[in-house]
């Protein structure tokens, strides 16, 4: 094939012809004043001299009432400057201000809230301005309290706790003066009567009690020796001033208290939600333990918002602070929900199969008490029998014939015949001599009757003597059936029924007693009192750290259906003899049983201050528990049940693996408390809870 030719392109010539227009030059710059450009710096006068910024120090301005120019400090005439500016920046470019939310709600969808939503919709637009940082601290926090306070709705049962609060850090110290009592006139006259009756006391204020008057000598009055009331006058001083020394103290606890709560926010955040609240009595109500911190987390937002302290540390503190608060509104409504689901029907289940294995002092006691035998009696049936019928007979003969009126030897010797000893039926009294008076004789006659025939099995009227016939039968039959004897039966025979494992309908309505049957199936239920026996208990508060749910692949039969809890030992600071939380305490269930010991020897060691536990519990109580929370109570563990003897090998597993768990597991007998994780005991000298740092006990009021 040919090569394609290229066409020469061709070129007008009239374009090539015209000449190129050349640019336009840039128009020339505005000259610019030479003051405004630096550098190079203009050269200054000879009589002007600039002051070097190091050196320069404000002086202000000086303003002439003649209307002259304004000058500074310096001398040198000020230049107004064209943009007017006012306090707070300019006038003309106000900020923009928020808009509150609550206007937009009505006054009934309000009260449909709760009080701490009421308050987040308008905590944003509560702003303050941080008191003097130069103010001493414990002032500025009074100050800081005074800001939250006010401006916000409070209603009664609120306001307790935030007054609670600042009591608890000392800002108000709620401490009393000690009562002056009204002292007597002391008589320096030891043959002066002396009165305490209230014309004859003055007030106590400790001023020179010369110019009292002195009683009135003819008032029937105590009269004390002049040694006897200079005693009562020292102790009564002495008194005084150990009530004034308890006074000073309280006072300097509690600013001590608040010098506490500035230097650790964090903790004394952790006492005031936790042994403070249970110890003030705070923690039994339910509405208290919600909204403490509740109330807590919004001063603590408050103040970190508007920043109302300049010291940084104290600031990062109250952030830590706030993450404690925010925690006890989550653990603390935790504490009464764990206290409504435990002891769970797992454990009262295995409580009723083995029976209650834990036994305080005063159990052991009561147990001593009722299983006490009585001492065997020295006499026959058949001789009882014999004395009864004549103590009987020798009373009615005494009855009949008490009405003889002078004739009272016969019945003195039929006396003789009742025995004077405490089963005696017969009162001493009933064979006492009586006046010859007519009404007297009618009242004996009456009583006389009235014994005999009550011992003949009928009722008479205690004034007139008529007899009225008892139907012994009726009256036997009418006691069976009364609604008392029913309750009585009812209380008698309510344990009888409970360890037969039937439903019982008692004073309180329908008690159903848990069986293992009611938690795992018939097998499983049948191999559990064979194959497993408690071996030890323990007593002691543990922190939950982990829940297992059940798991339906496992090959243990109760892993299936029962969930099961971690709970590891919790050991606390600051443990003491009055506190709440103590060191686990190990009991011995069966110290007498061969099986129980055998079983024991077969099992793994345990130490209750390093093992984990694993706790079997009903599914139905998994949702009222929290990861963290401390649970205090009885706990029994549970082994392979092993006969004396018998070589059985010992279960293999270190301590904490989830797999030994089925042979050796745990269950809970009893609750104690529940208790939030962050608990922390109170300091004993500052703790106000205690008799000597309270007010209403520590002072004397008596000698």
């Amino acid at each position: 094939m040919g090569k394609k030719r290229k066409s020469k392109s061709t070129t007008n010539q009239d374009e090539l012809d015209v000449p190129a227009v050349p640019p336009a030059p840039p128009e020339p710059k505005p000259p610019v004043d030479p003051k405004w450009v630096w550098p190079p710096f203009p050269t200054p006068s000879p009589d002007v001299k600039i002051i070097p910024f190091h050196q320069f120090e404000p002086k202000g301005i000086v303003i002439s009432l003649d209307g002259d120019s304004e000058i500074d400090g310096e001398g040198i005439k000020t230049v107004t400057l064209q943009v007017k500016h006012g306090i707070g920046g300019h006038r003309g470019k106000k900020g923009k201000r928020k808009k509150n939310i609550l206007e937009d709600i009505g006054e009934e969808e309000l009260q449909k809230m709760t009080w701490d939503k009421r308050w987040e919709l308008a905590e944003e637009m509560r702003t303050a301005r941080p008191p003097d940082p130069d103010e001493d601290i414990l002032d500025r926090l009074g100050e800081s309290l005074q800001l939250f306070h006010s401006g916000r709705r409070w209603d009664q049962a609120r306001q307790p706790l935030w007054d609670q609060f600042r009591a608890y850090i000392g800002v108000i110290s709620g401490v009393k003066k000690p009562q002056r009592l009204r002292k007597p006139v002391y008589s320096e006259d030891e043959d002066t009567p002396f009165t305490d009756k209230p014309e004859n006391l003055v007030e106590d204020n400790d001023e020179e009690d010369d110019d009292v008057e002195t009683p009135e000598p003819n008032v029937d009055v105590t009269v004390f020796s002049a040694k006897d009331t200079e005693d009562k006058r020292q102790s009564r001083d002495e008194r005084l001033a150990r009530n004034d020394d308890t006074f000073h103290r309280l006072r300097s606890l509690a600013e001590e208290r608040t010098e506490y709560w500035v230097s650790d926010p964090e903790t004394a955040t952790k006492i005031f939600l936790s042994s403070y609240f249970r110890d003030r009595g705070l923690m039994w109500s339910e509405p208290n333990a919600r909204d403490a911190p509740l109330l807590l987390c919004f001063y603590f937002r408050f103040v970190l918002r508007n920043k109302l302290f300049a010291e940084k540390e104290l600031m990062k503190a109250y952030e830590k602070a706030l993450m404690v608060a925010e925690r006890a509104s989550i653990e603390m409504p935790y504490t009464y929900r764990i206290s409504r689901a435990f002891p769970d029907k797992w454990g009262r289940a295995c409580t009723n199969l083995w029976e209650k294995r834990y036994q305080s002092e005063w159990d052991r006691e009561w147990k001593e008490c009722t299983v006490k035998e009585q001492p065997a009696s020295q006499i026959s049936p058949e001789q009882e029998v014999i004395e009864s019928d004549e103590e009987e007979e020798a009373a009615k003969l005494i009855a009949a014939e008490y009405d003889l009126g002078e004739n009272r030897k016969p019945i003195k010797e039929k006396a003789a015949l009742v025995d004077d000893s405490e089963s005696s039926l017969i009162p001493e009294a009933m064979i006492e001599e009586v006046e010859d008076d007519h009404d007297s004789s009618a009242n004996v006659m009456a009583n006389g009757e009235l014994a005999a025939k009550l011992m003949n099995g009928g009722e008479a009227h205690p004034s007139t003597g008529e007899e009225t016939s008892v139907d012994e039968e009726k009256l036997k039959g009418e006691s069976e059936n009364s609604e008392s004897a029913e309750l009585v039966d009812d209380w008698a025979d309510f344990e009888l029924k409970a360890e037969s494992n039937e439903q019982v309908e008692d004073l309180w309505g329908t008690v159903t007693v848990d069986t293992i049957t009611d938690c795992v199936d018939e097998t499983t239920a049948e191999s559990v009192p064979r194959s497993y026996i408690p071996i030890r208990g323990e007593k002691s508060t543990r922190l939950l750290i982990q829940i297992y749910e059940p798991d339906e692949t496992t090959k243990d039969p109760l892993s299936r259906t029962l969930a099961k809890l971690v709970l590891q030992p919790w050991l606390i600071p600051n443990m003491d003899a009055d506190s709440l939380v103590q060191p686990p305490s190990m009991f011995d269930v069966g110290e007498d049983d061969e099986v129980v010991q055998a079983s024991k020897q077969n099992a793994r060691s345990f130490d209750a201050r390093k093992h984990n536990i694993y706790v079997y519990v009903s599914k139905e109580v998994v949702s009222e528990c929290r990861v963290g929370m401390a649970i205090g109570g009885t706990w029994i563990q549970v082994a392979k049940r092993v006969e004396p003897g018998v070589a059985v090998e010992k279960p293999t597993g270190g301590k904490g693996k989830k797999g030994g768990a089925g042979e050796e597991w745990w269950y809970m007998e009893a609750l104690d408390w529940a208790l939030p994780g962050y608990w922390t005991n109170n300091e004993a000298h500052r703790d106000t809870t205690l008799p000597h740092n309270n007010a209403e006990y520590a002072y004397e009021y008596s000698d």
